[in-house]
């Protein structure tokens, strides 16, 4: 078996560097629970730091929706390795979006929103 002892220290220094973006891009997702009596049909994400509006954002819900009661855990596939984002939410029947502000997408610890009806 060889060792990685041989590797110059900067190819090294390199593979360490790549290695959170490539991460950040495969693993970027939003769990988010639906506790209001409304479906939520349309979820929006904007970059926090990088931009300030909603219109260069897909609807992550296409072809699906959130149900009252309901968990859907949404793919944020924006070919970006940024994690921070805002998120606006669609709720269908109640005329008003719901909004999170500055969920890190890349830490399962923190990715969650729970959607009420004071959001």
């Amino acid at each position: 078996m060889k060792s990685f002892k041989f590797l110059p220290p900067a190819a090294i220094f390199a593979a360490l560097a790549i290695a959170p973006v490539a991460r950040a891009n495969s693993t970027k997702s939003i769990t988010v629970t639906n506790n209001t009596t409304y479906t939520m049909t349309e979820l929006y994400a904007s970059s926090t730091y990088h931009s300030n509006d909603w219109t260069s954002s897909p609807n992550l819900l296409t072809g699906q929706s959130i149900g009252p009661g309901q968990t859907a855990n949404v793919t944020v596939a924006d070919g970006t390795s940024y994690c921070h984002y805002d998120f606006m939410g669609i709720l269908f029947g109640a005329a008003q979006a719901s909004y999170t502000y500055t969920l890190n997408t890349c830490d399962s610890g923190s990715n969650t929103w729970t959607v009420s009806a004071s959001n």
